[in-house]
């Protein structure tokens, strides 16, 4: 009886790191939107925001595959790309943000987009991969990842590249963490921004902010897994992208720690907007 509570005792003891790890939810404290591109999650040539209200349009024609968790977008690097839309007035709340993905590529040549938007003025924000930042422009550059932003007084543009050459090309799911934390008034300001891959931190940099320049209102699209300039899209992503999640602050590092553990799929109770706007859909 003994050896049978004590074989019981320690296999419960055993899981224990297991389930911790499984059970995970992600951090949902300023989240703005979500998209899993899991099945369920897919209508037509829609996907769904679980979270926010701002369902993307795909183009092209990206497989579902295995993901990280649940299902994800498998992307050709031909044609393929999703929008997801300008989120509002998301881009003047850029200078406080963190965007996350999953992605999968064995792709180390090509110059590829994980995220871009391009406004009029100058380009606002992405993730290039095999790109790097010269003075006057990103050029190709293998196995480099470039996280771009840019500061704008309206008329003139000053844009902002970190560069780091991360092991994410081994055909496994890699988890990209891009982080803005500016503190910014009229007379300018001091920002830092960072980069987390798979829970560990990258490259950091910190930037003066001169007066009058800050974060405006996106003026076009996000676009996941192209380059668009104007009406061309450009520069495909190759690979897997999975779990897509942009907040409105900079998450702390035990929290990208626990969005980086969590394996479970996405359950929430939806506002009744959305409900009723995604059930129109699916008639």
């Amino acid at each position: 009886m003994k050896n049978t509570l004590f074989i019981l005792i320690l296999t419960i003891l055993l899981t224990i790191p297991s389930i911790t790890l499984t059970s995970a939810e992600v951090i949902t404290d300023g989240l703005v939107s979500y998209w899993t591109f899991d099945k369920i999650d897919i209508i037509n040539d829609t996907a769904k925001d679980v979270w926010g209200e701002n369902n993307a349009t795909i183009h092209g024609d990206p497989n579902t595959a295995t993901g990280i968790v649940g299902e994800a977008f498998k992307f050709d690097g031909k044609n393929d790309y999703v929008d997801l839309t300008t989120l509002g007035d998301f881009g003047e709340q850029l200078g406080k943000s963190t965007f996350e993905a999953w992605i999968r590529t064995t792709n180390t040549t090509d110059w590829m987009t994980l995220i871009n938007t391009n406004g009029h003025l100058c380009p606002n924000w992405g993730i290039q991969i095999n790109a790097r930042k010269t003075k006057d422009a990103l050029v190709p550059a293998e196995r480099m990842l470039s996280f771009n932003h840019s500061l704008t007084d309206g008329k003139q543009c000053f844009p902002i590249a970190l560069g780091d050459y991360s092991p994410v090309f081994d055909g496994k799911w890699h988890h990209i963490v891009y982080i803005l934390d500016f503190e910014i008034d009229d007379a300018g300001g001091r920002g830092q921004e960072r980069v987390y891959i798979n829970s560990i931190r990258r490259p950091r940099s910190t930037t003066n902010v001169q007066e009058g320049f800050g974060f405006f209102p996106f003026t076009a699209p996000i676009i996941l897994g192209a380059r668009k300039l104007d009406d061309t899209a450009v520069s495909f992503f190759k690979g897997y992208i999975d779990e897509v999640r942009i907040y409105d602050r900079p998450l702390t590092e035990n929290q990208i720690i626990k969005n980086y553990a969590a394996r479970t799929q996405f359950s929430v109770h939806p506002k009744q907007k959305l409900t009723t706007f995604w059930g129109s859909l699916k008639q």
